[in-house]
């Protein structure tokens, strides 16, 4: 029977303290730029001159109203924009971060005069390259 692996947030989380210093600031630096381009807009609007002179009272309303959404909506996305980009920065930091956390232990356990057996990481991981390599190494060491 095939049982399906439920999948748990804080199993992402490698490494919590680096992976959520750098999901915070992406989230900020996300964060304020949807911040920013909607104030921008907002003020581009209410600053918006109109070329002739016509007076078009239900085309100044409809303004109006849309630069208040723009105000009443800033927060929301700026909250929205941290959200999304916190959580999806974890699930990328847990394919970069798993790996350091994996090379350290190795490294650590032969400088213990250990024997550690063979690198592995998970196939979803980045730098299988660079763990091939310090496994040829460490079979190089071995051998000597």
């Amino acid at each position: 029977m095939n049982q399906s692996k439920k999948i748990n947030f804080r199993s992402y989380l490698s490494h919590p303290a680096k992976q959520i210093k750098y999901s915070f600031l992406v989230g900020i630096v996300l964060g304020s730029i949807s911040f920013i381009t909607n104030y921008y807009l907002y003020w581009k609007l209410t600053t918006f001159k109109w070329e002739n002179d016509i007076d078009n009272n239900s085309l100044v309303k409809v303004m109006i109203k849309f630069n208040e959404s723009i105000v009443e909506n800033t927060m929301i996305t700026f909250i929205l924009s941290f959200v999304f980009s916190f959580v999806l920065m974890i699930f990328i930091t847990h394919r970069f971060v798993g790996p350091f956390v994996a090379i350290k232990r190795f490294i650590l356990a032969s400088l213990n005069n250990e024997n550690p057996k063979a690198l592995k990481i998970r196939q979803t991981d980045e730098m299988h390259e660079i763990v091939e390599l310090i496994n040829l190494l460490a079979e190089k060491k071995s051998k000597e």
